[in-house]
């Protein structure tokens, strides 16, 4: 795909307002101090220098994946490569989106996510192909709805090999995860009946709601049946809702 030219360039070479620290870090090692079912917990060992050369070392405890987990990814501590993602479907005709609420154990309670799940060596060999299939599979296993790979949640006026590189760098948490994550959006076919194959382990509820509506919806459901909502579906729907109010405003921000 041909890279386009991009409005953002003259941003390139932004610096900070004030560079507060001179210091570097220089990544050491890391060991697993505790495998669970899922999760792995695991220090990182940092030696950090300061502007006038002296080194300290410094750890720090972070948790992972059990399937990123192995002796390669610990020896290189490698960060960005992303083995989930998570899908924005959508059903344009009716200008409708899919979200589900899945019962999280950690907070005790339904939460509104997007559809999410984990990019797998059956999905393919090819980065690039793989996502796209797994994008489509994994809204049908947790929604039930077929669809099909539209497009990256990235600046378009990249190419897809580097919108994946800046998808690659989207981090949950990074101040104890290296967790992140590729969000696409997938195009629904409304014209197919759902077929639910939820796992045995997963409470899953699918919705279908106006994209209008999302915001009010999510409101709603938090403040009537106590539901918690994933910060990725909460920022989307803000998005969406601050950019149609926002068409009726007159900003200036000339005085």
């Amino acid at each position: 795909m041909e890279k386009q030219e991009s409005s953002s360039q003259e941003y390139t070479n932004i610096q900070p307002i004030e560079k507060t620290s001179s210091k570097t870090c220089k990544f050491i090692e890391s060991k697993i101090t505790h495998r669970g079912r899922y999760l792995s917990a695991v220090e990182k060992k940092y030696e950090v220098t300061d502007e006038k050369g002296r080194k300290r070392f410094i750890s720090w405890e972070t948790v992972d994946y059990n399937h990123r987990m192995n002796e390669d990814s610990l020896k290189e501590n490698k960060t960005n490569i992303p083995y989930e993602l998570s899908i924005i479907p959508i059903i344009n005709k009716t200008k409708e989106i899919i979200i589900i609420s899945n019962f999280r154990f950690i907070v005790d309670k339904f939460c509104l996510e997007f559809p999410s799940g984990s990019i797998k060596k059956e999905d393919g060999d090819n980065f690039l192909n793989a996502t796209k299939n797994a994008c489509e599979r994994v809204l049908f296993q947790e929604t039930g709805y077929k669809g099909k790979f539209k497009k990256y949640l990235a600046d378009q006026n990249l190419n897809e090999i580097e919108q994946l590189e800046v998808c690659s760098n989207i981090f949950y948490d990074p101040w104890k995860s290296k967790d992140n994550f590729i969000q696409c959006i997938c195009d629904v076919d409304e014209n197919i009946e759902p077929e639910f194959h939820v796992e045995d382990e997963e409470i899953i509820d699918v919705f279908k709601v106006k994209i209008k509506d999302l915001m009010q919806f999510i409101s709603d459901k938090v403040q009537n049946e106590n539901y918690a909502i994933s910060a990725e579906l909460y920022m989307f729907a803000c998005g969406m809702f601050w950019s149609e109010k926002l068409k009726s405003v007159n900003l200036n921000f000339d005085n």
